[in-house]
């Protein structure tokens, strides 16, 4: 949600965010900055890479995906 509406990863650590989420699912703990920017990042492009790689092998156009690191 935070990278596909482009907000910044801070947008987490709002009083008024932190507050929405709270009263939805006050059991819900929300990941700081850091976890956001590294563990969960690193794991949805890893998930989008590999998706893309998937569609790309199956395409009998002869689709190249390349990737910057």
């Amino acid at each position: 949600m935070i990278v596909s509406n482009g907000l910044p990863f801070t947008f987490l650590k709002n009083e008024g965010t932190q507050a929405v989420f709270n009263f939805i699912l006050p059991s819900l703990s929300l990941p700081n900055r850091k976890a956001i920017s590294g563990r969960v990042l690193k794991k949805c492009t890893n998930t989008l890479k590999k998706n893309i790689t998937d569609i790309a092998k199956k395409d009998i156009d002869g689709v190249t995906a390349t990737f910057d690191e």
